[in-house]
């Protein structure tokens, strides 16, 4: 959980939730392989996915690797200045972040622009009915948002969802308002590995302050913990509290906090002098991948800015702790479910409710085909009598039968 130190907001639409709402999804949910793969082709290949700032990409070639929930992508800046984002099926010989002059495959040769054409593929320029035009890289749709944050799509369907239609106008908030991005710099990455909890674990626990105050000390001693709230609409959940008197606002050189998740993984929190964007990046049923992006204000005191990045850095700390330890109560078998506070854990409520929704729609959706469905999946020929051989098969295919 981020410090919160921030405004007040009105009442807000979307918070909170029913009695029938506020108890918390099933243990089972957090450890499910069934669940996990579910999420994979529900949410993690049908939403808007956070990936990083613009800045990061500032030149030609300027790559970012990433592997969410399985699927890997890589986003790069072509010649034209435009960002692009590939499906990285391909070993391209990519580092985790750099610059590439080309796009090459180790395996057969082949090689892209990094506008994602196909610019060699040896010896297929005899090969009967081959076109070169058809066989590029496999794309996904991008946006960048009023900061310059950077979002990618799996989804190429005719009815995918528009980047607007998940989150409305979220970053035309007043608060953001204040924010130029511009004005800060990227200072580097960081990263958690192998978590033992599952992804939602970790999302649950930063979108409430409940446990501040017996979890984080340094929270708790400079916020009011009872001004705490959430604003919970169009898939985002802003965090807002005041600080306790004599405090000031924002972290060691005044200003504002802002602390805002974005639904299905990731969130962002931006002071005067230091942001830092956050990526709950699941990699299997049972474990998670903490990253982060972390920037600095060009006017930044060094002094100020240290001491802020520790004291975010000891938090993300201290909620790894506690998510390793509710995995392990999850794990034991003998809790199921638990009453979640209207008020004081809304963020998890609506945070689960997103879940819940977008599981159950998409499971209707796939019951109605009588086959999974995995928006991520590329089919250049369509649905091939060996695709449909396999989908015989239990579990042999992407598209394969329904197990349940």
């Amino acid at each position: 959980m981020p410090s919160v130190v921030g405004d007040i907001p009105g009442p807000a639409p979307g918070q909170g939730g029913t009695s029938e709402d506020t108890y918390s999804l099933p243990a089972s949910w957090y450890r499910s392989e069934e669940i996990y793969q579910l999420e994979r082709r529900a949410i993690f290949a049908k939403k808007w996915l956070f990936t990083t700032h613009k800045s990061r990409l500032s030149e030609t070639g300027k790559y970012v690797l990433f592997t969410i929930a399985g699927y890997n992508f890589f986003l790069i800046k072509d010649r034209q200045g435009k960002i692009n984002a590939f499906h990285n099926g391909e070993d391209h010989h990519l580092t985790e972040a750099g610059t590439a002059a080309v796009l090459a495959c180790k395996y057969h040769g082949w090689s892209y622009k990094m506008s994602g054409e196909l610019a060699k593929a040896p010896s297929f320029d005899k090969e009967p009915g081959f076109v070169p035009s058809e066989n590029g890289l496999w794309d996904l749709r991008v946006h960048e948002d009023k900061l310059g944050f950077l979002w990618v799509n799996m989804d190429k369907s005719a009815d995918a969802i528009s980047w607007a239609d998940q989150f409305g106008a979220f970053d035309e908030q007043e608060r953001l308002k204040e924010v130029n991005m511009d004005d800060y710099v990227y200072d580097h990455s960081w990263e958690m590995k192998d978590c033992k909890y599952n992804w939602k674990v970790l999302n649950d626990n930063f979108n409430e302050c409940y446990h501040c105050q017996s979890s984080h000390p340094g929270i708790a001693k400079s916020v009011d913990l009872m001004s705490y709230s959430v604003r919970c609409e169009n898939n985002t959940i802003a965090h807002h509290a005041l600080p306790k008197p004599g405090v000031k606002q924002g972290h060691r050189q005044g200003g504002h906090i802002i602390p805002i998740f974005m639904f299905p993984y990731a969130a962002y929190t931006i002071t005067p002098i230091y942001a830092y964007s956050m990526r709950v990046v699941p990699t299997s049923a049972t474990t998670t991948a903490m990253q982060y992006d972390v920037y600095r204000h060009k006017n930044a005191d060094p002094s100020a800015w240290k001491e802020t990045h520790e004291a975010f850095s000891q938090i993300e700390g201290e909620d790894k702790f506690l998510c390793t330890n509710v995995q392990k109560n999850i794990m034991a078998g003998t809790y199921s479910q638990g009453p979640l506070h209207s008020e004081r854990e809304a963020g998890v409520i609506y945070f689960q409710q997103l879940v819940r929704e977008a599981l159950t729609a998409h499971r209707e959706e796939e019951k109605a085909a009588g086959h999974k469905i995995n928006p991520a999946l590329v089919q250049q020929r369509g649905v091939t009598a060996d695709d449909v051989f396999c989908s015989a098969l239990e579990d042999c295919s992407d598209n394969g039968p329904l197990s349940w």
